[in-house]
């Protein structure tokens, strides 16, 4: 948490811009790094990514005294390579960067706390929560005894390991860590980003408990607290979130209007075809054949699947749910022969994700009770 959000989470790296004076030597590294963020900022990553890594190379990627603006263009380089879901090599970069702060910095200091928290997320997001949690727990240490650290910073940390410890099953651990934090917010008024996000985290490890009623009511607040900072993306996950609850209790009447919503926030992002809209297009395709309307339930399943087998590691709980339920659609629309090979790939999805080390939870919903509650039908 797909975090998303990818999944749940909405944990986001900052693009940092390396402090350079105009008359350093090494002017052009500025230069470089702003036509890198300019280009992240369309959204034309390949530019993105060789204009830091042209940069990285100037600097000699830390080991020539320029320490400093090697870890800005490597944490750069880092939310470059996440986006464009090359996790591997995201999690490269932020190694690197996280051995060179703790070097340069020390290992307290913000820069290398926030560096931990880059590295649990893309270990998260390729399912290697253990490990995803130990990094999250040191962030999340050296924040509480750090002075430099503001209530949000707690906050955020506080969040990324509830995410990860509901990925491995641990509710109740993530809700103990999240509701002083939730109430402290509250008190305080707090109106960012990462309170939104620990609301909404606080939901959905209520909801994998069966606390539906304070889960929507607390699911319900993320999204107002998303709108009100007009953090859009992360109200369409929110939404999506929502949705999940309201089928998880039963409350199947506002599941489509919800999604919708959400779906059309990650079109207006340019989310629609990322993985992003995977749970979002998945749910929405889950409730209509739930409601008969199994021609409306193919294509949002088809495209569903066809971004998770693009994006997502082998074996991801959510690509082989949506293609269970793929298959299953076809099956139903007498496309027998294109359901079969469907089913057949969601069986080698499964086989690969049991042997792997990602050995994650399922999400709360994504299309798993719909799946259970449509194969009856």
């Amino acid at each position: 948490m797909t975090r998303n959000a990818l999944l749940t989470v909405f944990i986001v790296g900052c693009l940092t811009v390396p402090q350079l004076c105009a008359e350093d030597p090494l002017k052009n590294v500025t230069d470089l790094n702003r036509a890198g963020l300019q280009a992240h900022q369309q959204r034309d990553f390949d530019t993105a990514g060789a204009k830091f890594e042209q940069a990285l190379e100037v600097v000699g990627y830390g080991q020539s005294g320029h320490e400093r603006e090697a870890i800005s263009l490597l944490r750069n380089l880092f939310v470059v390579r996440r986006d464009q879901y090359r996790l591997p090599e995201a999690e490269q970069q932020s190694r690197k960067a996280l051995q060179l702060a703790e070097k340069t910095f020390g290992p307290s200091h913000r820069t290398v706390r926030n560096i931990q928290s880059d590295l649990g997320e893309v270990l998260w997001m390729q399912g290697k929560s253990y490990e995803a949690i130990s990094y999250f727990q040191r962030a999340l240490g050296a924040t509480k005894g750090a002075s430099d650290a503001s209530e949000d910073d707690l906050v955020r940390a506080s969040a990324n390991l509830a995410v990860a410890l509901r990925a491995v099953g641990q509710q109740s651990k993530a809700i103990d860590l999240l509701k002083p934090i939730v109430a402290d917010c509250r008190l305080r008024g707090a109106k960012t980003y990462n309170s939104g996000v620990a609301i909404n985290n606080l939901a959905m490890a209520m909801a994998d408990l069966g606390e539906f009623q304070p889960a929507k009511e607390l699911q319900t607040e993320a999204v107002e607290a998303f709108n009100a900072i007009d953090a859009q993306l992360a109200k369409a996950s929110a939404l999506m979130n929502l949705a999940q609850i309201k089928i998880l209790a039963g409350e199947h009447d506002e599941v489509e209007t919800i999604l919708d919503s959400s779906l059309k926030l990650l079109t207006a992002n340019g989310e629609d075809n990322r993985p992003a809209a995977v749970q979002t297009l998945s749910l929405l395709g889950a409730h209509y054949f739930r409601a008969g309307q199994t021609e409306r339930a193919e294509p949002l399943l088809g495209k569903a699947a066809q971004i998770s087998q693009t994006y997502f590691y082998a074996g991801h709980p959510d690509t082989v749910a949506t293609l269970k339920l793929y298959s299953q659609v076809l099956k139903k629309l007498g496309r027998k022969k294109e359901a079969k090979q469907i089913a057949k790939q969601a069986r080698a999805q499964e086989e690969q994700g049991n042997s792997a080390e990602h050995k994650v939870a399922q999400n709360v919903v994504d299309v798993k009770a719909l799946l259970n509650e449509s194969a009856k039908r």
